[in-house]
Protein backbone atom coordinates (compact mmCIF):
# COMPACT_ATOMS: atom_id res chain seq x y z
CA UNK A 1 0.00 0.00 0.00
CA UNK A 2 1.51 3.60 -0.56
CA UNK A 3 1.14 6.50 1.95
CA UNK A 4 -2.51 8.91 0.95
CA UNK A 5 -1.26 12.19 1.27
CA UNK A 6 -4.07 14.65 2.39
CA UNK A 7 -5.04 18.20 1.16
CA UNK A 8 -7.55 19.85 3.62
CA UNK A 9 -8.53 16.52 4.93
CA UNK A 10 -8.84 15.06 1.97
CA UNK A 11 -6.71 11.90 0.98
CA UNK A 12 -5.34 11.72 -2.59
CA UNK A 13 -3.51 8.43 -3.65
CA UNK A 14 -0.87 9.98 -5.73
CA UNK A 15 2.11 10.59 -3.07
CA UNK A 16 3.56 14.21 -4.70
CA UNK A 17 6.16 14.34 -6.90
CA UNK A 18 10.28 14.81 -6.48
CA UNK A 19 11.78 16.40 -9.42
CA UNK A 20 15.37 15.36 -10.42
CA UNK A 21 16.75 18.46 -11.82
CA UNK A 22 18.93 18.68 -14.77
CA UNK A 23 20.21 21.19 -16.96
CA UNK A 24 19.27 19.75 -20.35
CA UNK A 25 15.18 20.22 -20.73
CA UNK A 26 13.87 16.65 -21.47
CA UNK A 27 10.82 16.12 -22.92
CA UNK A 28 8.79 13.75 -23.99
CA UNK A 29 5.34 13.12 -26.55
CA UNK A 30 2.39 12.08 -24.86
CA UNK A 31 -0.12 10.45 -27.26
CA UNK A 32 -3.68 10.58 -26.14
CA UNK A 33 -7.07 9.18 -26.55
CA UNK A 34 -6.31 5.91 -24.09
CA UNK A 35 -9.96 7.04 -22.40
CA UNK A 36 -11.41 5.71 -26.03
CA UNK A 37 -14.68 4.02 -25.69
CA UNK A 38 -18.54 3.97 -26.33
CA UNK A 39 -19.82 7.00 -25.17
CA UNK A 40 -16.38 8.95 -24.70
CA UNK A 41 -16.70 10.95 -27.99
CA UNK A 42 -15.25 14.69 -28.14
CA UNK A 43 -18.47 15.44 -30.24
CA UNK A 44 -21.86 14.15 -30.98
CA UNK A 45 -21.32 11.99 -33.58
CA UNK A 46 -19.66 8.15 -33.85
CA UNK A 47 -16.07 7.99 -35.27
CA UNK A 48 -12.31 7.00 -34.39
CA UNK A 49 -12.57 8.33 -30.74
CA UNK A 50 -15.10 5.92 -30.06
CA UNK A 51 -12.60 2.72 -31.09
CA UNK A 52 -10.62 1.67 -27.58
CA UNK A 53 -6.96 0.72 -28.72
CA UNK A 54 -6.78 -1.02 -25.48
CA UNK A 55 -8.88 -3.43 -26.72
CA UNK A 56 -6.69 -4.43 -29.59
CA UNK A 57 -3.19 -4.23 -27.48
CA UNK A 58 -5.62 -6.62 -25.38
CA UNK A 59 -5.73 -9.41 -28.02
CA UNK A 60 -1.51 -10.16 -27.21
CA UNK A 61 0.51 -10.79 -24.29
CA UNK A 62 2.56 -7.85 -24.34
CA UNK A 63 2.88 -4.49 -23.61
CA UNK A 64 1.49 -4.12 -20.67
CA UNK A 65 1.24 -0.52 -18.48
CA UNK A 66 2.14 -0.72 -15.27
CA UNK A 67 -1.17 1.36 -14.90
CA UNK A 68 -3.30 -1.27 -16.76
CA UNK A 69 -5.29 -0.30 -19.39
CA UNK A 70 -6.15 3.25 -18.21
CA UNK A 71 -8.76 6.43 -18.70
CA UNK A 72 -5.71 8.83 -19.49
CA UNK A 73 -8.62 11.73 -19.07
CA UNK A 74 -8.76 10.61 -15.29
CA UNK A 75 -6.96 13.53 -13.43
CA UNK A 76 -5.52 10.80 -11.25
CA UNK A 77 -3.51 8.99 -14.09
CA UNK A 78 -2.43 12.00 -15.06
CA UNK A 79 -0.63 12.69 -11.87
CA UNK A 80 1.17 9.34 -11.98
CA UNK A 81 2.47 10.06 -15.70
CA UNK A 82 3.69 13.84 -14.27
CA UNK A 83 5.33 12.22 -10.89
CA UNK A 84 7.13 9.50 -12.47
CA UNK A 85 8.31 11.69 -15.37
CA UNK A 86 9.33 14.45 -13.03
CA UNK A 87 11.35 12.20 -10.86
CA UNK A 88 13.23 10.69 -13.82
CA UNK A 89 14.28 14.08 -15.20
CA UNK A 90 11.55 14.81 -17.57
CA UNK A 91 10.50 18.24 -17.77
CA UNK A 92 7.92 18.54 -20.41
CA UNK A 93 5.23 17.03 -22.19
CA UNK A 94 4.50 17.31 -26.08
CA UNK A 95 0.73 16.37 -26.53
CA UNK A 96 -0.26 15.06 -29.79
CA UNK A 97 -3.31 17.84 -30.16
CA UNK A 98 -6.13 17.41 -33.38
CA UNK A 99 -7.54 20.18 -34.45
CA UNK A 100 -8.82 20.93 -37.93
CA UNK A 101 -10.70 25.05 -38.21
CA UNK A 102 -12.36 24.35 -34.52
CA UNK A 103 -13.18 20.37 -34.60
CA UNK A 104 -11.12 18.29 -32.46
CA UNK A 105 -10.12 14.93 -31.29
CA UNK A 106 -8.55 13.20 -28.57
CA UNK A 107 -8.61 16.42 -26.42
CA UNK A 108 -9.91 14.98 -23.18
CA UNK A 109 -6.63 13.48 -22.32
CA UNK A 110 -5.38 16.96 -21.74
CA UNK A 111 -7.78 19.25 -20.91
CA UNK A 112 -10.04 16.89 -18.66
CA UNK A 113 -6.91 14.45 -17.14
CA UNK A 114 -3.62 16.65 -17.39
CA UNK A 115 -5.02 19.96 -16.42
CA UNK A 116 -6.95 19.05 -13.93
CA UNK A 117 -4.30 16.70 -12.48
CA UNK A 118 -3.45 18.18 -9.17
CA UNK A 119 0.70 18.43 -10.11
CA UNK A 120 0.04 19.58 -13.22
CA UNK A 121 1.62 22.94 -13.16
CA UNK A 122 4.59 21.48 -11.42
CA UNK A 123 5.69 20.07 -15.02
CA UNK A 124 6.06 22.48 -18.60
CA UNK A 125 3.62 21.19 -21.77
CA UNK A 126 3.45 22.20 -25.32
CA UNK A 127 1.44 21.46 -27.80
CA UNK A 128 2.20 19.29 -30.83
CA UNK A 129 -0.36 20.12 -33.41
CA UNK A 130 -0.69 17.09 -35.57
CA UNK A 131 -2.48 18.37 -38.91
CA UNK A 132 -2.59 15.26 -40.90
CA UNK A 133 -5.76 13.92 -42.12
CA UNK A 134 -8.29 12.34 -39.78
CA UNK A 135 -11.86 11.16 -40.47
CA UNK A 136 -12.85 15.00 -39.94
CA UNK A 137 -16.03 16.43 -41.05
CA UNK A 138 -14.95 18.60 -43.51
CA UNK A 139 -11.81 19.08 -45.34
CA UNK A 140 -8.43 20.23 -43.65
CA UNK A 141 -8.16 23.95 -43.71
CA UNK A 142 -5.11 25.81 -43.18
CA UNK A 143 -6.37 29.15 -43.99
CA UNK A 144 -5.67 32.35 -42.31
CA UNK A 145 -8.65 32.69 -40.63
CA UNK A 146 -9.08 29.08 -39.55
CA UNK A 147 -5.24 29.43 -37.85
CA UNK A 148 -6.31 32.58 -36.19
CA UNK A 149 -9.02 30.83 -34.78
CA UNK A 150 -6.69 28.14 -33.82
CA UNK A 151 -4.13 30.24 -31.92
CA UNK A 152 -6.40 32.25 -30.59
CA UNK A 153 -7.80 29.27 -28.93
CA UNK A 154 -4.81 27.94 -27.43
CA UNK A 155 -3.83 31.21 -25.92
CA UNK A 156 -6.51 31.28 -23.77
CA UNK A 157 -6.62 27.81 -22.81
CA UNK A 158 -2.79 27.09 -23.00
CA UNK A 159 -0.54 29.10 -23.51
CA UNK A 160 -1.69 31.80 -20.50
CA UNK A 161 -0.63 29.02 -18.28
CA UNK A 162 2.34 29.28 -15.97
CA UNK A 163 3.64 25.71 -17.15
CA UNK A 164 3.14 26.21 -20.86
CA UNK A 165 6.65 25.67 -22.32
CA UNK A 166 8.39 28.94 -23.34
CA UNK A 167 11.11 29.88 -25.07
CA UNK A 168 11.89 33.58 -24.01
CA UNK A 169 8.62 34.04 -23.70
CA UNK A 170 7.52 32.55 -26.83
CA UNK A 171 5.16 29.81 -26.49
CA UNK A 172 6.23 26.86 -28.43
CA UNK A 173 4.26 25.29 -30.81
CA UNK A 174 5.05 22.21 -32.66
CA UNK A 175 3.56 21.32 -36.37
CA UNK A 176 3.76 17.91 -37.54
CA UNK A 177 3.38 19.36 -41.48
CA UNK A 178 4.45 22.83 -41.68
CA UNK A 179 5.11 22.48 -45.30
CA UNK A 180 1.43 21.94 -45.79
CA UNK A 181 0.19 24.97 -44.18
CA UNK A 182 2.66 27.04 -45.96
CA UNK A 183 1.82 25.49 -49.09
CA UNK A 184 -1.83 26.35 -48.75
CA UNK A 185 -0.93 30.14 -48.07
CA UNK A 186 0.70 30.32 -51.19
CA UNK A 187 4.18 29.62 -50.10
CA UNK A 188 6.96 30.62 -47.60
CA UNK A 189 7.28 34.43 -48.20
CA UNK A 190 3.37 35.18 -48.70
CA UNK A 191 2.95 33.02 -44.88
CA UNK A 192 5.39 34.85 -43.57
CA UNK A 193 4.07 38.24 -44.84
CA UNK A 194 0.43 37.67 -44.24
CA UNK A 195 -0.39 34.80 -42.01
CA UNK A 196 2.59 34.96 -39.49
CA UNK A 197 2.09 38.30 -38.51
CA UNK A 198 -1.42 37.83 -37.41
CA UNK A 199 -0.92 34.68 -35.25
CA UNK A 200 1.60 36.33 -33.56
CA UNK A 201 -0.66 39.37 -32.69
CA UNK A 202 -2.53 37.40 -31.26
CA UNK A 203 -0.24 35.86 -28.29
CA UNK A 204 0.89 39.70 -27.88
CA UNK A 205 -2.63 40.30 -27.13
CA UNK A 206 -2.69 37.91 -24.81
CA UNK A 207 0.78 39.28 -23.05
CA UNK A 208 3.33 36.73 -24.73
CA UNK A 209 5.79 36.83 -27.49
CA UNK A 210 5.78 35.60 -31.12
CA UNK A 211 5.24 31.49 -31.21
CA UNK A 212 8.29 29.60 -31.23
CA UNK A 213 7.31 27.54 -34.12
CA UNK A 214 8.63 24.33 -34.29
CA UNK A 215 7.88 21.85 -37.26
CA UNK A 216 8.14 18.30 -37.07
CA UNK A 217 8.77 15.83 -39.48
CA UNK A 218 9.06 11.97 -39.92
CA UNK A 219 12.00 12.87 -42.04
CA UNK A 220 13.56 15.73 -40.43
CA UNK A 221 15.64 16.57 -43.66
CA UNK A 222 13.36 18.09 -45.75
CA UNK A 223 12.28 21.11 -43.31
CA UNK A 224 15.77 21.00 -42.58
CA UNK A 225 16.32 24.46 -44.05
CA UNK A 226 12.63 25.01 -44.24
CA UNK A 227 12.10 28.72 -44.54
CA UNK A 228 9.55 28.63 -41.65
CA UNK A 229 10.36 27.85 -38.37
CA UNK A 230 12.17 28.82 -35.68
CA UNK A 231 13.75 25.37 -34.67
CA UNK A 232 12.58 21.71 -36.32
CA UNK A 233 12.65 18.16 -34.87
CA UNK A 234 11.97 14.70 -35.26
CA UNK A 235 9.12 12.66 -34.35
CA UNK A 236 10.14 8.77 -35.35
CA UNK A 237 13.52 6.59 -36.09
CA UNK A 238 11.65 3.23 -36.17
CA UNK A 239 11.88 2.27 -38.94
CA UNK A 240 14.26 4.46 -41.50
CA UNK A 241 17.32 4.51 -40.20
CA UNK A 242 19.04 0.85 -40.37
CA UNK A 243 21.95 -0.73 -42.72
CA UNK A 244 19.31 -4.15 -42.50
CA UNK A 245 17.75 -4.42 -46.05
CA UNK A 246 14.27 -4.04 -44.67
CA UNK A 247 10.72 -4.14 -45.50
CA UNK A 248 7.02 -4.33 -43.73
CA UNK A 249 6.08 -6.84 -42.38
CA UNK A 250 9.61 -7.15 -41.11
CA UNK A 251 11.82 -6.28 -38.50
CA UNK A 252 16.06 -4.96 -37.76
CA UNK A 253 17.66 -4.76 -34.54
CA UNK A 254 17.51 -1.78 -32.47
CA UNK A 255 21.44 -1.77 -32.73
CA UNK A 256 21.58 -0.55 -35.89
CA UNK A 257 19.17 2.64 -35.18
CA UNK A 258 21.90 3.50 -32.04
CA UNK A 259 24.99 2.68 -34.11
CA UNK A 260 23.52 5.24 -37.38
CA UNK A 261 21.57 8.22 -35.41
CA UNK A 262 24.93 10.07 -33.81
CA UNK A 263 25.76 10.62 -37.30
CA UNK A 264 22.30 11.89 -38.41
CA UNK A 265 21.91 14.12 -35.66
CA UNK A 266 25.17 15.72 -36.52
CA UNK A 267 24.22 16.11 -39.78
CA UNK A 268 20.74 17.92 -38.18
CA UNK A 269 22.92 20.34 -36.34
CA UNK A 270 24.62 21.93 -39.61
CA UNK A 271 21.39 22.94 -40.50
CA UNK A 272 20.30 26.63 -41.13
CA UNK A 273 17.52 26.26 -38.56
CA UNK A 274 18.31 24.95 -34.46
CA UNK A 275 18.09 20.78 -34.16
CA UNK A 276 16.18 19.77 -30.69
CA UNK A 277 17.87 16.31 -30.88
CA UNK A 278 15.19 13.71 -30.88
CA UNK A 279 15.29 9.97 -30.18
CA UNK A 280 13.40 6.64 -30.40
CA UNK A 281 12.09 4.68 -27.64
CA UNK A 282 11.85 1.58 -29.55
CA UNK A 283 9.44 0.50 -32.24
CA UNK A 284 6.61 -2.50 -32.34
CA UNK A 285 3.50 -2.17 -33.89
CA UNK A 286 2.43 -5.89 -33.69
CA UNK A 287 -0.52 -4.95 -31.77
CA UNK A 288 -1.54 -1.71 -34.26
CA UNK A 289 -1.06 -3.65 -37.38
CA UNK A 290 -1.96 -7.90 -36.57
CA UNK A 291 -4.82 -6.43 -34.28
CA UNK A 292 -5.98 -4.20 -36.63
CA UNK A 293 -5.69 -6.33 -39.32
CA UNK A 294 -3.08 -4.42 -41.14
CA UNK A 295 -0.44 -7.22 -41.08
CA UNK A 296 1.56 -5.91 -44.51
CA UNK A 297 2.63 -2.97 -42.19
CA UNK A 298 3.97 -4.54 -39.13
CA UNK A 299 7.60 -3.32 -38.02
CA UNK A 300 9.88 -4.45 -35.19
CA UNK A 301 13.43 -3.50 -33.87
CA UNK A 302 14.62 -6.61 -32.42
CA UNK A 303 16.99 -6.90 -29.68
CA UNK A 304 15.91 -4.10 -27.41
CA UNK A 305 18.08 -3.48 -24.49
CA UNK A 306 17.99 -0.98 -21.74
CA UNK A 307 21.86 -0.37 -22.32
CA UNK A 308 21.53 0.49 -26.23
CA UNK A 309 19.01 2.81 -24.83
CA UNK A 310 20.43 4.64 -22.38
CA UNK A 311 23.91 4.49 -24.76
CA UNK A 312 21.28 6.02 -27.19
CA UNK A 313 20.23 8.38 -24.59
CA UNK A 314 24.35 9.47 -24.06
CA UNK A 315 24.85 10.05 -27.04
CA UNK A 316 22.31 12.40 -27.78
CA UNK A 317 22.52 14.01 -24.32
CA UNK A 318 26.24 14.87 -25.68
CA UNK A 319 24.96 17.03 -28.84
CA UNK A 320 22.16 18.93 -27.22
CA UNK A 321 23.33 22.59 -27.68
CA UNK A 322 23.49 24.93 -24.68
CA UNK A 323 21.49 27.89 -26.78
CA UNK A 324 18.43 25.44 -27.37
CA UNK A 325 19.21 22.87 -24.45
CA UNK A 326 16.19 20.69 -25.28
CA UNK A 327 16.03 17.10 -25.68
CA UNK A 328 13.03 14.82 -27.30
CA UNK A 329 12.20 11.31 -26.49
CA UNK A 330 9.46 9.54 -28.61
CA UNK A 331 7.59 8.48 -26.90
CA UNK A 332 5.62 8.29 -23.36
CA UNK A 333 2.67 6.42 -24.26
CA UNK A 334 2.74 5.19 -27.55
CA UNK A 335 1.69 1.47 -27.10
CA UNK A 336 0.15 0.43 -29.90
CA UNK A 337 3.70 1.47 -31.62
CA UNK A 338 5.93 -0.26 -28.96
CA UNK A 339 7.51 3.31 -28.69
CA UNK A 340 7.09 4.01 -24.62
CA UNK A 341 9.44 4.95 -21.63
CA UNK A 342 6.48 5.28 -19.12
CA UNK A 343 6.68 2.51 -17.04
CA UNK A 344 5.50 -1.36 -17.93
CA UNK A 345 5.28 -4.94 -16.56
CA UNK A 346 7.64 -6.01 -18.63
CA UNK A 347 10.23 -3.29 -17.85
CA UNK A 348 8.98 -1.94 -14.78
CA UNK A 349 10.99 1.83 -14.00
CA UNK A 350 14.14 0.57 -15.85
CA UNK A 351 13.64 3.15 -18.89
CA UNK A 352 12.79 5.79 -16.60
CA UNK A 353 15.74 4.71 -14.24
CA UNK A 354 18.31 4.92 -17.36
CA UNK A 355 16.71 8.60 -18.33
CA UNK A 356 17.78 9.40 -14.53
CA UNK A 357 20.70 8.45 -14.97
CA UNK A 358 21.90 10.12 -18.34
CA UNK A 359 20.01 13.36 -17.83
CA UNK A 360 19.84 13.59 -14.01
CA UNK A 361 22.96 11.64 -12.73
CA UNK A 362 23.62 13.63 -9.27
CA UNK A 363 20.20 13.16 -8.28
CA UNK A 364 19.02 10.62 -5.48
CA UNK A 365 18.39 6.98 -5.93
CA UNK A 366 14.64 6.93 -6.81
CA UNK A 367 12.13 5.72 -5.08
CA UNK A 368 9.12 4.79 -7.76
CA UNK A 369 5.56 4.28 -6.09
CA UNK A 370 3.14 2.37 -7.63
CA UNK A 371 -0.77 2.45 -7.71
CA UNK A 372 -2.19 -0.62 -5.54
CA UNK A 373 -4.31 -2.93 -7.80
CA UNK A 374 -7.43 -2.10 -6.81
CA UNK A 375 -6.49 2.02 -7.99
CA UNK A 376 -5.22 0.26 -11.31
CA UNK A 377 -8.81 -1.38 -11.79
CA UNK A 378 -10.26 1.68 -11.25
CA UNK A 379 -8.81 3.39 -13.79
CA UNK A 380 -9.25 0.56 -16.13
CA UNK A 381 -10.66 1.15 -19.69
CA UNK A 382 -11.33 -2.83 -19.84
CA UNK A 383 -13.70 -4.42 -17.36
CA UNK A 384 -14.73 -7.72 -16.56
CA UNK A 385 -14.76 -10.54 -18.75
CA UNK A 386 -12.77 -8.10 -21.15
CA UNK A 387 -10.21 -7.21 -18.54
CA UNK A 388 -10.45 -11.01 -17.41
CA UNK A 389 -9.35 -12.32 -21.22
CA UNK A 390 -6.88 -9.92 -21.51
CA UNK A 391 -5.11 -11.01 -17.99
CA UNK A 392 -5.58 -14.09 -19.43
CA UNK A 393 -3.67 -13.76 -22.54
CA UNK A 394 -0.75 -12.45 -20.84
CA UNK A 395 0.23 -16.20 -20.35
CA UNK A 396 0.54 -17.49 -24.15
CA UNK A 397 3.56 -15.90 -26.38
CA UNK A 398 2.67 -13.37 -29.30
CA UNK A 399 3.61 -13.97 -32.39
CA UNK A 400 7.52 -13.49 -33.48
CA UNK A 401 8.85 -11.46 -35.62
CA UNK A 402 9.22 -11.94 -39.62
CA UNK A 403 11.94 -11.26 -42.02
CA UNK A 404 10.57 -9.53 -44.97
CA UNK A 405 11.33 -11.63 -48.43
CA UNK A 406 12.59 -9.12 -50.92
CA UNK A 407 12.29 -10.40 -54.76
CA UNK A 408 16.11 -9.06 -55.09
CA UNK A 409 18.75 -9.99 -52.71
CA UNK A 410 21.70 -7.10 -52.05
CA UNK A 411 25.55 -7.19 -51.71
CA UNK A 412 27.80 -4.42 -49.99
CA UNK A 413 31.02 -4.43 -52.00
CA UNK A 414 31.17 -8.15 -52.86
CA UNK A 415 34.43 -9.26 -53.93
CA UNK A 416 33.49 -10.33 -57.15
CA UNK A 417 29.89 -9.92 -59.69
CA UNK A 418 28.16 -13.23 -60.35
CA UNK A 419 28.02 -12.96 -64.35
CA UNK A 420 29.49 -11.77 -67.11
CA UNK A 421 28.83 -7.51 -67.69
CA UNK A 422 26.24 -7.49 -70.71
CA UNK A 423 26.33 -3.46 -70.87
CA UNK A 424 28.33 -0.97 -68.38
CA UNK A 425 27.12 2.82 -68.10
CA UNK A 426 29.74 5.11 -67.21
CA UNK A 427 29.80 8.46 -65.66
CA UNK A 428 33.21 9.89 -66.44
CA UNK A 429 32.24 12.36 -69.19
CA UNK A 430 29.67 14.66 -69.68
CA UNK A 431 28.32 12.70 -72.49
CA UNK A 432 27.29 10.13 -70.59
CA UNK A 433 24.04 11.95 -69.72
CA UNK A 434 23.20 10.93 -72.73
CA UNK A 435 22.61 7.53 -72.01
CA UNK A 436 20.22 8.34 -68.94
CA UNK A 437 17.50 10.35 -70.93
CA UNK A 438 15.23 10.45 -67.78
CA UNK A 439 15.71 11.91 -64.64
CA UNK A 440 14.29 13.80 -61.54
CA UNK A 441 15.19 16.14 -58.92
CA UNK A 442 18.57 15.06 -59.56
CA UNK A 443 20.79 17.96 -60.85
CA UNK A 444 24.37 16.77 -63.56
CA UNK A 445 26.79 19.20 -61.52
CA UNK A 446 30.21 17.80 -63.25
CA UNK A 447 32.24 15.12 -63.39
CA UNK A 448 34.89 14.65 -60.20
CA UNK A 449 37.59 12.10 -60.13
CA UNK A 450 36.36 10.44 -63.18
CA UNK A 451 32.29 10.07 -61.65
CA UNK A 452 29.49 11.93 -62.48
CA UNK A 453 28.43 14.47 -59.38
CA UNK A 454 25.01 14.76 -58.82
CA UNK A 455 22.90 16.87 -56.25
CA UNK A 456 19.49 15.57 -55.36
CA UNK A 457 16.93 18.79 -55.33
CA UNK A 458 14.00 17.34 -54.64
CA UNK A 459 12.17 14.59 -52.25
CA UNK A 460 11.99 12.47 -55.34
CA UNK A 461 15.19 12.30 -56.76
CA UNK A 462 15.96 9.17 -59.37
CA UNK A 463 17.93 8.48 -62.52
CA UNK A 464 16.22 5.94 -65.11
CA UNK A 465 18.08 4.11 -67.61
CA UNK A 466 16.65 2.32 -70.75
CA UNK A 467 18.14 -0.69 -72.70
CA UNK A 468 17.21 -3.75 -74.67
CA UNK A 469 19.21 -6.39 -72.28
CA UNK A 470 17.30 -9.35 -72.97
CA UNK A 471 14.66 -11.64 -71.37
CA UNK A 472 15.46 -12.00 -67.58
CA UNK A 473 16.21 -15.59 -67.05
CA UNK A 474 19.60 -14.45 -68.98
CA UNK A 475 20.38 -11.99 -66.34
CA UNK A 476 22.25 -12.31 -62.87
CA UNK A 477 21.42 -8.41 -61.72
CA UNK A 478 22.65 -5.16 -61.65
CA UNK A 479 25.38 -3.51 -59.96
CA UNK A 480 25.98 -0.07 -59.15
CA UNK A 481 29.07 1.74 -57.93
CA UNK A 482 28.44 5.25 -56.11
CA UNK A 483 29.64 6.82 -53.09
CA UNK A 484 27.06 9.08 -50.88
CA UNK A 485 27.21 11.91 -48.03
CA UNK A 486 23.63 12.45 -46.57
CA UNK A 487 22.33 11.93 -43.37
CA UNK A 488 19.50 10.32 -44.38
CA UNK A 489 20.23 7.26 -46.68
CA UNK A 490 17.10 5.40 -47.64
CA UNK A 491 17.63 4.23 -51.45
CA UNK A 492 15.22 2.44 -53.33
CA UNK A 493 15.83 0.32 -56.90
CA UNK A 494 12.93 -0.13 -59.78
CA UNK A 495 13.10 -2.51 -63.03
CA UNK A 496 10.79 -2.69 -65.77
CA UNK A 497 9.94 -5.43 -68.17
CA UNK A 498 7.96 -5.87 -71.24
CA UNK A 499 5.42 -7.74 -69.31
CA UNK A 500 6.01 -5.68 -65.83
CA UNK A 501 5.63 -1.64 -65.55
CA UNK A 502 7.97 0.49 -63.81
CA UNK A 503 7.00 0.40 -60.27
CA UNK A 504 5.43 -3.04 -59.89
CA UNK A 505 8.43 -4.28 -57.74
CA UNK A 506 10.85 -2.64 -55.95
CA UNK A 507 14.04 -3.13 -53.39
CA UNK A 508 14.52 -0.61 -50.20
CA UNK A 509 18.43 -0.50 -49.74
CA UNK A 510 20.53 1.90 -47.43
CA UNK A 511 23.41 3.91 -49.01
CA UNK A 512 26.48 3.64 -46.60
CA UNK A 513 26.57 7.20 -45.77
CA UNK A 514 30.43 7.67 -45.42
CA UNK A 515 31.17 9.66 -48.78
CA UNK A 516 33.20 6.77 -50.29
CA UNK A 517 32.97 4.64 -53.32
CA UNK A 518 30.81 1.45 -52.56
CA UNK A 519 29.67 -1.65 -55.03
CA UNK A 520 25.66 -2.54 -54.43
CA UNK A 521 24.86 -5.77 -55.99
CA UNK A 522 21.06 -5.83 -56.54
CA UNK A 523 20.62 -10.07 -58.07
CA UNK A 524 17.24 -11.22 -59.29
CA UNK A 525 15.93 -14.07 -57.33
CA UNK A 526 14.58 -17.06 -59.77
CA UNK A 527 11.01 -16.21 -59.14
CA UNK A 528 11.60 -13.01 -61.19
CA UNK A 529 14.04 -14.31 -63.27
CA UNK A 530 11.21 -15.76 -66.33
CA UNK A 531 10.65 -15.09 -70.35
CA UNK A 532 10.05 -11.19 -69.68
CA UNK A 533 12.75 -9.25 -71.26
CA UNK A 534 14.49 -6.12 -68.97
CA UNK A 535 14.03 -2.88 -70.48
CA UNK A 536 14.42 -0.31 -67.61
CA UNK A 537 16.16 0.07 -64.15
CA UNK A 538 15.57 3.22 -62.24
CA UNK A 539 18.04 3.86 -59.54
CA UNK A 540 16.16 6.28 -56.31
CA UNK A 541 18.60 8.14 -54.11
CA UNK A 542 17.67 9.33 -50.22
CA UNK A 543 15.08 11.94 -50.06
CA UNK A 544 17.45 14.35 -48.81
CA UNK A 545 17.73 17.74 -50.97
CA UNK A 546 21.42 19.38 -51.40
CA UNK A 547 23.14 16.37 -50.88
CA UNK A 548 25.40 14.83 -53.27
CA UNK A 549 26.11 11.69 -54.99
CA UNK A 550 28.63 10.81 -57.38
CA UNK A 551 28.20 7.50 -59.68
CA UNK A 552 31.12 5.74 -61.11
CA UNK A 553 29.22 3.13 -63.25
CA UNK A 554 25.83 1.18 -63.78
CA UNK A 555 26.42 -2.56 -65.22
CA UNK A 556 24.02 -5.06 -66.09
CA UNK A 557 25.19 -8.30 -65.07
CA UNK A 558 24.05 -11.76 -67.34
CA UNK A 559 24.86 -15.24 -67.13
CA UNK A 560 28.29 -16.38 -67.34
CA UNK A 561 31.74 -16.27 -65.34
CA UNK A 562 32.14 -14.05 -62.59
CA UNK A 563 33.89 -11.06 -62.80
CA UNK A 564 36.25 -8.67 -60.13
CA UNK A 565 33.85 -5.28 -60.27
CA UNK A 566 36.91 -3.07 -60.09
Amino acid sequence: MIASFCRGGEPYPVPPPKPANNEIQVGTYIFPGWYRDQGKNDYDYPNADERSEWRQIAKFAHPRPLLGFYDDSLPEVNDWHIKWALEAGITWFAFDWYWNAGEKRLMRTLERGFLKARYNKKIKFCIHWCNHGLDWRKQRDFSRPALEEMIHYCAENYFKRPNYLMVNNRPMFMIWDLPAVVEANEGAEAFKRNVLPSLNTICRDHGLGDLFIVPVNNSPHQVRNFPVGDAFTGYSYGGFTTRTPWGTPGSAPFAEMVEMLPRYWDAMHTSSLPFITSTQANWDNTTRTLGGNRPDHRWIRTGFTIELFERNLRDGAARVKSKLPYFLIEAWNEWGEGSIIEPSKEDGFKRLEAVRRVFAPNAPPPQWQRPTPQQVESYSVLKGEELKAAREREARPDPKPVVYQWSIDLAYDPPSLPGKILEEIRFDKAESLKRIPQRAATEFIGIHNGRGRFKIVGDDSWLLIKGDWGPMNTIQGVAVRLSYDGPWNLAEFYWQTDAKKLGHDRRNYNLINDGKLHTYLLSFRPQLRGPDKLQAVRIDFPACKDTTAELEWIRIIGNGPATRPK
